[in-house]
């Protein structure tokens, strides 16, 4: 408890920023304790913008300390740790802002992998609020689309490798549930969608596309309601994507939810997009595909729509 109190007050010891980090350093390096260790690093980030340099020099002296590597390079399925949270979060912060180069590595490096480690999993859970910026900060938001797609492509290459390693298939199902809940298609209560940047629509594309073998039902509801609110934007990049997250046989056809959604897409496509489907074969083809994978199931409302899809080409 006194380390925890002492952790509070050594940011106001130092005379100067220099020597507050290098008092916060020294006590970081040798600190058993998570919570201590949580407040050091929080107070630490207190610096990130007036010092990034000098922080990223302290995330280096971090990695060599064997207790610290240990803590960042395995996956412990304890439970919520405010280190990791807190360190992520300051990495994140460095690499994505300042592309530092220690916080730029260390960021790649868990993309990578990003089911091996709880550091990776946890940087995963933390990008949303980079993947949301608008387009005046777009290269940061871009940076975050780069650590993402990263990832996601080590995720398809790991899937190959085993198709049931189910860290996998979660980590997969985290990051298209931060794409969808970054990209404005989920609303609370009356609150509308926001409208799809198309900045943000042009990445999501890129990266859900590196996704599309994952088909947890959750991962693939996710996906499809984030390409229905982005399809505005490229509505024949959207429908093909969906297309290739919705097959015939798939788990996900034979959730109710999931057939209000895709036959709702179908119907805003028939009202909305209908240049697009009469001037392109091949959309019209996934059109039918999609409807095919609920008709198949069973679902009415499938049935029916493909009634109504023969009288309107007619």
């Amino acid at each position: 408890m006194i380390r925890w109190y002492a952790a509070h007050s050594l940011v106001f010891l130092g005379d100067g920023e220099v020597e507050s980090l290098e008092l916060l350093q020294t006590r970081l390096l040798a600190e058993p304790h998570r919570e201590v260790a949580a407040v050091l690093i929080r107070q630490i980030a207190r610096f990130q913008d007036s010092s990034h340099e000098k922080i990223d020099t302290v995330l280096s002296a971090v990695l060599d300390v064997e207790h610290w590597r240990t803590v960042l390079q395995t996956r412990t399925h304890e439970g919520h740790d405010d280190r990791i949270e807190l360190l992520c979060d300051l990495v994140l912060y460095l690499a994505l802002r300042w592309r530092t180069p220690t916080a730029t590595a260390l960021a790649d490096s868990w993309f990578r992998s990003p089911s091996d480690t709880d550091a990776a999993g946890q940087a995963a859970d933390q990008l949303r609020p980079w993947l949301e910026l608008g387009d005046y900060r777009a290269q940061e938001r871009a940076r975050a689309f780069d650590l993402l797609k990263l990832g996601a492509a080590a995720l398809e290459q790991s899937r190959n490798a085993d198709p049931t390693a189910r860290n996998v298939h979660r980590c997969a199902d985290a990051l298209v549930s931060e794409i969808y809940f970054a990209s404005g298609a989920h609303t609370n209560g009356d609150e509308p969608a926001r409208d799809p940047d198309p900045g943000f629509a042009r990445e999501v594309f890129a990266a859900l596309a590196l996704l599309t073998g994952f088909k947890s039902p959750s991962t693939v509801h996710h996906a499809v309601r984030t390409l229905s609110h982005l399809a505005p934007v490229d509505p024949a990049r959207a429908l093909r994507l969906v297309q290739d997250y919705v097959r015939s046989g798939d788990a996900y056809t034979y959730d109710p939810m999931a057939s209000d959604v895709v036959i709702g897409l179908i119907e805003r496509y028939l009202a909305e997009f209908r240049d697009h489907l009469t001037s392109n074969a091949d959309l019209l083809t996934a059109i039918h595909s999609l409807l095919e994978a609920f008709v198949r199931v069973g679902w009415p409302e499938g049935v029916a729509l493909t009634y109504r899809l023969g009288d309107a080409f007619r």
